[in-house]
């Protein structure tokens, strides 16, 4: 059995354990490991971890891999693993803390649209696992969880026609997902996020059935199945963004998207309170304009990042980062892996 080699890096000021892959970690001992609270059992940062799962790009059949950086730590990703099928337009959610990705839905290579459902320990870098399937097959959905009370939500997408669907799981215990409820208005290529235990998800944006872009914001109290009820409406109609928040602390933020007719790519960062119905508010800009990206955060620890992306000629490797409660543009954080769009993003917070 290979044992873990463990030092103490001396720029970063933390200790680092590095597994038999290569994979590595910051760890923490005693009374200072708050970066490591929660349920994690891996050498990957509880709390801090944020993947990205799937991709496309023109130069590559390839679309499974699985990124991972450390939130609060400015650097470029490295591989975690893959998913079990590769797809591209998918969706992930995790439970929080308590450490579990899934990645659902999404398009593979042979023109299928995926309804697989594969699950991670965030913390422990290595491949995806069969988790079931959601109630149908569908690419350019969205999806959100209420954290640590471990219930996530699939919502809206294309499988031929625009959806309204909303599926649950419970993210602890594999399984097929069940129906929730409806959206109020048909529509793909939307983004969701939530406020954590607080319980209410809402899904922005998209387009709708008849090619019209959506500024709709929609809102679901996440322990409670039922149809979603309209929350207010982005600052511009816009599909293909990405969206985060900080959790309990009840910021939402909706980045980047593209409209169609005519087309326009977006830097645009909009920002509402989650407890509070509204229109949205303008943030700041991400620094460069592009659609496809995905988003995640380190929840109360207030850092959300927004990575990849496409603009019509530029894939883009591309990770941006925020402070949410600080509306200002977006700083570079680094690269991914590989330059991709159409990818899905979550983390251990």
């Amino acid at each position: 059995m290979a044992i873990p080699k463990i030092y103490y890096d001396t720029v970063e000021k933390k200790w680092i354990m590095v597994d038999k892959e290569g994979n590595s970690g910051a760890i923490c001992f005693g009374e200072n490991c708050t970066s490591s609270s929660g349920n994690c059992t891996g050498i990957l940062p509880c709390g801090d971890t944020g993947v990205f799962g799937g991709k496309y790009n023109a130069e590559t059949s390839i679309f499974d891999p699985i990124d991972y950086i450390t939130i609060s730590t400015l650097g470029n990703a490295q591989n975690f693993g893959k998913l079990s099928v590769g797809r591209h337009n998918l969706a992930a959610t995790s439970n929080g803390s308590d450490d579990r990705g899934v990645f659902g839905g999404g398009w593979n290579n042979n023109n299928k649209f995926i309804s697989i459902i594969d699950y991670i320990t965030i913390s422990s870098p290595g491949n995806a696992q069969n988790f079931g399937n959601l109630s149908v097959g569908r690419n350019n959905l969205s999806a959100t969880s209420n954290g640590t009370n471990d219930r996530g939500v699939f919502g809206g997408g294309w499988n031929g026609s625009y959806l309204s669907t909303i599926d649950y799981i419970t993210i602890s215990t594999p399984g097929n997902a069940q129906n929730f409820g409806n959206l109020t208005v048909t529509r793909y290529s939307l983004a969701a996020t939530s406020n954590g235990t607080n319980d209410r998800g809402v899904f922005g944006g998209g387009e709708k059935n008849g090619g019209n872009n959506s500024s709709i914001i929609d809102y679901i109290t996440i322990s409670t199945p039922g149809n979603a009820q309209n929350f207010g409406n982005l600052s511009v109609a816009r599909l293909s963004l990405g969206a985060t928040s900080n959790g309990i602390n009840d910021r939402g933020v909706f980045g980047g998207g593209y409209k169609t007719s005519p087309l326009l790519f977006y830097n645009t960062i909009d920002y509402i309170t989650i407890s509070t119905p509204g229109n949205a508010q303008d943030f700041g800009d991400l620094t460069v304009a592009r659609n496809r990206l995905g988003a995640t955060s380190n929840g109360i620890n207030d850092r959300g990042v927004f990575g990849g992306g496409y603009d019509e000629t530029n894939f883009y490797d591309t990770i941006d980062y925020i402070t949410i409660s600080t509306p200002g543009n977006a700083q570079y954080f680094g690269k991914l892996t590989d330059k991709k769009n159409n990818l899905a993003a979550t983390s251990n917070a």
